[in-house]
């Protein structure tokens, strides 16, 4: 609460001061409770005494109340560590996309990352090769196996990285120059090495990865990808296509007579500066699942503007930094759907149909700047009104929990779960959000291939509902999206 506000209310109060004080005393109180609503949320670590009986018999040994308490204290100190280095190693994923893609800083023709990575490890012998996806957890090879178009590119890069006399207003482009330099000058004095050197480590790195996702698991084996993620970096790609789901999944609600939704938390909403495939740099970086979210349930008459409120927490630092203070200045966001049309490829009319509506009730449509013959593509100007209903908070739901509990009405988690091992971070995760949700509130998920776990019914989030939804008709791979949700009890 401002001061200015702060004083308003004073010089109400010595004005009312004239009239009978059983009045003022009803306006106290409800100053009172306006403060109330306005404290920061209070997060805290989870402790071993959050966890219910099963999970806790899951997770660790039978063993004296202190010892397992400590060595919970050691295993949660353990995540949080890990996922703040899944956080640094996502970050430079992003960069290598960013270098192999984008047109901001050459001229060089552009690398589709699979691609690459398929001619990378192709380019190797049987023992490097081996090596390289078997037996190597840092996926570094020789650096004499570089293609020489990645070569180019990651060479151009550096020049503009080591020239800081050339300013640039690109968002994108300055906030990659800026994490090289500042993890360049991390390492020097610890190790020799370049900038060069640097990136070119990070691309085998990242991939290795997308390597073993797109050509070893193949794309049709979900249980096998989903393996694969829960080692990955954490990464902040975010697409409307998840939002559809979302938005199948809060009409079922409605049709099921949910009651009126006040409070949501959206877990790992993203930000969109450089997936893995498909970048387009005319378009700055921007989070748009907050606005998807607050267009459906209003849309649908599951919330009102007055009462609404939208908490994001993600433990990726810029991510935060996108979300907080959106009421404070202008949004403009660019949608545009990340599947492309193509002779064998067509989205299905019900994904067209919300599309069209997307936005209609959180700001007014504007002509695009980003045009694709290939793409649905609208301009949006955010409501400032909407804008200041999402707050943004940086945390670890795998280590970390709001107390008390804000009681949450709706929590949406797409394409966040599948990152978390099903042997100590997703039971802790849902433990984590379980009880930050009020009796009767609905969790929103994607992750079909999470369906047989029973962790769900461990911490009271039983399925309620499986919707598998199709988006784009394919001659050979028609693109699914899914939305599972699950009821508090």
């Amino acid at each position: 609460m401002n001061g200015a506000w702060r004083t308003g209310i004073k010089d109400r109060f010595n004005w009312f001061s004239l009239i009978n004080k059983r009045t003022v005393s009803a306006l106290l109180l409800l100053s009172l409770w306006i403060t109330a609503q306005t404290v920061s949320l209070r997060r805290r670590a989870i402790t071993h005494a959050d966890l219910p009986r099963e999970l806790s018999r899951r997770l660790l040994p039978a063993e004296p109340a202190d010892a397992v308490a400590i060595r919970f204290a050691r295993m949660v100190s353990g995540l949080a560590v890990s996922g703040e280095e899944r956080v640094h190693d996502g970050e430079f994923d992003h960069l290598i996309y960013f270098i192999l893609q984008s047109r901001s800083f050459t001229s060089l023709p552009l690398i589709e990352p699979a691609l690459s990575a398929a001619e990378l490890v192709r380019s190797m012998n049987v023992a490097e090769r081996r090596r390289y996806l078997e037996q190597n957890p840092d996926g570094r090879i020789p650096v004499a196996s570089l293609p020489e178009s990645v070569r180019a590119r990651i060479s151009e890069f550096v020049r503009r990285v080591a020239d800081r006399r050339r300013t640039t207003e690109d968002e994108r482009l300055g906030y990659f120059l800026n994490l090289t330099r500042e993890a360049f000058s991390r390492q020097k004095g610890r190790e020799a090495g370049s900038p060069d050197q640097l990136l070119r480590a990070q691309y085998f790195r990242a991939m290795r990865f997308l390597y073993l996702k797109e050509f070893e698991s193949g794309s049709n084996d979900a249980t096998g990808v989903a393996r694969l993620y829960r080692q990955r970096a954490h990464s902040t790609d975010t697409r409307v296509e998840a939002n559809y789901a979302v938005f199948n999944g809060l009409g079922s609600l409605r049709r099921k007579g949910h009651p009126m939704i006040e409070r949501v938390l959206i877990v790992g909403p993203g930000h969109d500066i450089a997936p893995r495939t498909g970048l387009i740099d005319s378009v700055p970086p921007q989070s748009f699942q907050p606005f998807a979210v607050a267009d459906a349930l209003l849309s649908l008459g599951l919330s009102d503007r007055q009462s609404l409120r939208i908490d994001c927490v993600d433990i990726n630092p810029r991510v935060v930094s996108y979300l907080r203070g959106l009421g404070s200045r202008e949004v403009i966001l660019t949608l545009f759907s990340g599947i492309e049309e193509t002779p064998d490829s067509s989205l299905t009319r019900d994904y067209r149909e919300y599309f069209l509506r997307l936005g209609s009730e959180i700001g007014n449509e504007e002509k695009p700047v980003y045009y694709s013959p290939s793409r649905l593509v609208k301009r949006l100007r955010v409501s400032r009104s909407i804008a200041g209903l999402i707050n943004a908070d940086r945390f670890n739901i795998v280590t970390e929990r709001y107390d008390p509990s804000p009681g949450y009405d709706l929590v949406v988690a797409t394409n966040i779960l599948t990152y978390f091992r099903i042997e100590d971070e997703l039971p802790l995760a849902l433990a984590n959000l379980a009880a930050m949700m009020s009796p009767g509130a609905a969790l929103l998920h994607n992750e079909l291939t999470l369906l047989e776990s029973d962790l769900f019914t461990f911490v009271g989030l039983p399925v309620e509902q499986v919707r598998t939804l199709l988006i784009a008709r394919n001659n050979a791979n028609p693109f699914y999206d899914g939305v599972v949700i699950h009821r508090k009890k």
